[in-house]
């Protein structure tokens, strides 16, 4: 295993770049070339940078590099976690007769937990559902956010149908109601009813019998499959972060998905992405997923409410502010709201 190598300077980064453009594109071989880089964001397990690659007159490459960096909370693996979503992007990059698109990947280089990527033009669902949530919803807006969520549940399918080999298992419901039991006995220091914890598990058992009649694929899962990371180009879709690392069964990267984006509005002080409109696009979502099967719908509610108290575990226990943590509190009551009223 290669020992870390820290890099915390811009200029550092700038340099690899410098030093490894020609290599990544020898076509620009005879070109004078220099670099400037950008942090667009930092994560809880990277920071992210752009490295705009310059001639004399234009920019000829924009690139991206992701540094992974070590979190206690996620204790994370940042040499193998990188070189593990180099190897599946790679393989993404030249599987043929398949449409799902990934970002092109150049390089990794574990040692310094660096993947370097070509930059992805486009729009995020998140920033496209943030800016016209201020705007009339009109009918056409509406058709078009419901194309969107069956391009986004058609790009998951054909994403798991490649790594699927046959394999299928059900969901284990005791497990998943023990966990949820686990982050319910905590909403009393959270600031959050502990009836409203209480009404989830009682949903989740009425499920559980119904949930645990399903299999579904074990596949290679996406693990942050939301909003933030899905890229429309006009009419192409690209998906960013591929950071998984082990198989699991398909329902969880969908539930991430629905749990993530069906309750958009509640993050806005005021939107006309309604509650109908947001539950019609999640419901395309899901049709588009399983065209052609029979549609898990309580199987899915099953999974989604432990989706929702691992994100606010999650959230919670990540920001220590009293103010950040007062927001959070405030957000996930509506949202668990939410989630109750569904059926």
């Amino acid at each position: 295993m290669a020992a870390l190598v820290q890099i915390n300077n811009m200029l550092d980064l700038a340099a690899i770049i410098q030093d490894k453009f020609y290599t990544y594109y020898p076509e620009f071989a005879e070109e004078h070339i220099d670099v400037k880089g950008t942090l667009l964001k930092k994560c809880h397990q990277s920071n992210i940078y752009q490295f705009d690659v310059h001639n004399t007159k234009d920019i000829l490459k924009s690139l991206i590099v992701k540094q992974r960096i070590h979190n206690k909370f996620y204790n994370n693996h940042i040499v193998e976690n990188t070189q593990h979503e180099y190897t599946i992007l790679k393989e993404l990059n030249n599987t043929p007769n398949f449409s799902v698109s990934v970002p092109k990947v150049l390089d990794s280089i574990p040692e310094k937990a660096l993947l370097i990527t070509e930059k992805v033009e486009g729009e995020s669902l998140y920033s496209y559902l943030k800016r016209i949530s201020y705007l009339p919803i009109t009918e056409s807006r509406k058709a078009h956010i419901k194309q969107m969520f069956a391009k986004i549940g058609k790009w998951l399918r054909e994403f798991h149908d490649i790594s699927f080999e046959g394999k299928k298992e059900k969901i284990n419901t005791q497990e998943f109601i023990k966990k949820a039991e686990e982050i319910v006995e905590k909403f009393p220091s959270i600031g959050i009813p502990i009836d409203q914890g209480k009404a989830l598990i009682d949903k989740m058992k009425s499920l559980e019998k119904e949930t645990a009649s399903y299999t579904f694929p074990v596949v290679l899962k996406h693990g942050d499959f939301q909003p933030m990371n899905i890229i429309f180009q006009g009419d192409n879709l690209i998906v960013l972060d591929i950071s998984a690392k082990t198989k699991d069964i398909a329902i969880k990267d969908v539930c991430n998905f629905i749990t993530g984006s069906s309750t958009f509005d509640v993050k806005l002080l005021y939107s006309f992405c309604s509650k109908e409109i947001m539950d019609d696009s999640t419901n395309v979502f899901i049709t588009a997923y399983f065209t052609g099967e029979k549609t898990p719908n309580v199987a899915v509610e099953f999974v989604k409410i432990l989706g929702i108290l691992e994100s606010l575990n999650s959230v919670y226990s990540r920001n220590t502010s009293n103010f950040k943590r007062r927001i959070i509190t405030h957000y996930y009551i509506n949202k668990i709201k939410r989630f109750r009223s569904n059926r």
